[in-house]
């Protein structure tokens, strides 16, 4: 069903942007691997559109590798809120990022 968007947005991005290695530890949302080379991560946010996300597998990985802040970038708020269902993301704040005073490290879970 989306796969004539995941060619459109391959073939399209493929050539406004470069894609760089990561600087930092880079998780794919599919499978909770590190990508890190350039061809890793284009070849993840193409072929995410057709296959299944597995957004809390990955952020489980990130805590595991011991980060302990996430920032938000966009609009909305279901990431930030989706950390307090998850136990193990409790340890870790999030910050959004068009928020400049939730950069006080807001709890990813209030009691």
């Amino acid at each position: 069903m989306l796969a004539p968007a995941e060619e459109r947005f391959a073939a399209e991005w493929g050539q406004r942007d470069r894609v760089r290695v990561p600087r930092v530890p880079l998780i794919c949302n599919m499978d909770s691997t590190p990508l890190a080379t350039a061809e890793a991560v284009r070849d993840a946010l193409i072929t995410q559109y057709t296959r299944t996300v597995h957004w809390a597998r990955g952020i489980e990985r990130l805590l595991d590798l011991g980060t302990t802040r996430f920032v938000v970038v966009g609009p909305g708020h279901f990431i930030g809120k989706s950390f307090r269902f998850m136990t193990t993301a409790r340890r870790a704040s999030v910050v959004r990022f068009d928020q400049a005073s939730s950069f006080a490290a807001e709890p990813a879970v209030r009691s």
